[in-house]
């Protein structure tokens, strides 16, 4: 049977010389005494071992993964996938459901990779560091855009320096997706703040993707605490010339920094002496940073700054309507008793955008002071 199987061989393999006719073909001789024998055709490869792991999740996976990738991800209106996402109770334990999820992030298979991706958690207190030593290496070597970023911002999270993985911290902020290094800036300073983490966020204000840096700023207010070493950051952010000088106002009007608010407010009445200039890549961050620096200042003569700059906000010559409307608000705000006339005055716009939300403003605005008599 192996001769006849070789005789065949010889006769399909090309530049072998022999002739495709259909002529008898002597066997080839048996090899010398001592030569290793042919080498047989490849058995049949044996199918992949089954997923071990919780079988309730391996169900339902395995329905999802019947479902098509459209652009990185798995269809969500395919009903396999749907399910998936929809499902809590199967998800609710996190440390039950994570060896089936780790599991699963290790496999080959994309759309498992992807699947995991959609349910692994890890609270930003945990200190199992087996486990995270098994995400970063899945992370490192992490294809697919979508589950590189789950697993990023899972990551900046908890605190990679104590668990010792501060190195792939800092490599995670020059990661080539943007979307990845985005992620690492939104989550980066809350939960752990340390010299390692400001350190990746200056890498991260130094990105040379505009979105990565908004982010990057972002991440220093609201819920950050604002330490001395924050505070110095967000002072040095307000000083910026571009148009992410709106996002750092901001994000200096939501810090805790002392005496910060009146700093905000005199930076504002700087940056809109022009009313022409003030467009609406800053326009409206302008508004949303002198209605929150208003109402944290303890200081009426900084207050009154204030209802100057929210009234240039709101002037016809602005060339942005979301700006002149967003600075509404905030005119009550910085002076509730001069915000009257402005708001009567603005309810008369020949913009209809602006005079309809100038006129709702005014009416809550009397309607707090009736309540306060």
């Amino acid at each position: 049977m192996m001769l006849a199987v070789l005789a065949t061989a010889s006769l399909a393999a090309p530049g072998c010389g022999g002739s495709q006719s259909s002529e008898a073909v002597a066997p080839p001789p048996p090899p010398p005494s001592g030569a290793p024998a042919p080498i047989p055709s490849a058995a049949p490869a044996e199918a992949a071992p089954a997923q071990a792991g919780d079988p309730k999740i391996l169900k339902l996976a395995e329905a999802a993964l019947a479902c098509p990738l459209e652009e990185g991800r798995l269809a969500y209106e395919c009903e396999g996938y749907k399910a998936w996402s929809e499902e809590q109770d199967l998800f609710s334990d996190h440390e039950k459901a994570w060896p089936t999820l780790l599991a699963m992030l290790e496999s080959p298979d994309e759309k498992r990779r992807l699947l995991a991706a959609d349910k692994f958690y890890m609270p930003s207190s945990v200190d199992d560091k087996a486990m995270v030593d098994r995400v970063v290496a899945v992370q490192k070597k992490e294809t697919n855009p979508q589950v590189a970023k789950d697993l990023a911002s899972l990551l900046a999270r908890i605190d990679m320096v104590k668990l010792g993985h501060g190195d792939d911290l800092r490599a995670l902020a020059k990661h080539p997706e943007k979307e990845v290094r985005e992620s690492i800036a939104f989550y980066l300073l809350r939960p752990h703040q340390n010299p390692t983490t400001l350190e990746v966020l200056g890498i991260l204000l130094q990105d040379p993707e505009r979105d990565v840096k908004r982010q990057a700023i972002g991440a220093l207010s609201p819920t950050t605490d604002s330490t001395e070493a924050v505070c110095k950051i967000v002072r040095e952010q307000m000083k910026r010339t571009d148009d992410l000088v709106g996002e750092a106002l901001k994000t200096a009007s939501r810090t805790r920094c002392e005496g910060i608010h009146g700093e905000v407010i005199d930076a504002l009445a700087k940056n809109t002496t022009d009313a022409t200039k003030i467009v609406n890549a800053v326009g409206v961050d302008y508004a949303l940073a002198v209605e929150w620096a208003c109402r944290e200042t303890p200081k009426p003569e900084a207050k009154k700054k204030g209802f100057a700059v929210a009234k240039k906000l709101t002037d016809v010559k602005v060339p942005d309507a979301n700006t002149r409307r967003a600075a509404l608000s905030a005119l009550g705000v910085c002076d509730a008793a001069a915000a009257t006339s402005v708001l009567t005055a603005l309810g008369k716009d020949k913009d209809k955008y602006v005079s309809e939300a100038a006129a709702k403003e005014l009416a809550e605005l009397k309607k707090k002071a009736a309540a306060q008599k």
